[in-house]
């Protein structure tokens, strides 16, 4: 989707260099609002729970102490911050995993 791909920037400071990630989560949103408004989230056992923005999954991963490779570390994430409300508006289907 355009306009929704993260973007890494580099800066030198002193001694350090300085990693910054970007995404525009807007488009996903919009998208996410649009599937759930247009009952696009799926049936039976395949539910489209939640689209993530990278760099938010990205983050979480690394307040968490997990590699992104680990599918079921990440996973468990995505569950937790789904269910806690703190990823509700990237959430497709309002149902249970």
């Amino acid at each position: 989707m355009s306009g929704s791909q993260a973007r890494t920037t580099l800066t030198a400071s002193d001694d350090a260099l300085i990693i910054g990630r970007t995404q525009d989560v807007e488009p996903i949103i919009d998208d996410v609002k649009a599937r759930r408004d247009g009952g696009l989230v799926g049936s039976g056992d395949m539910r489209h729970v939640c689209r993530v923005p990278t760099v938010l999954l990205e983050a979480a991963c690394n307040e968490a102490g997990v590699d992104m490779s680990d599918r079921d570390a990440v996973r468990e994430i995505i569950y937790k911050k789904v269910i806690s409300g703190d990823w509700a508006k990237f959430q497709v289907h309002a149902g249970g995993f």
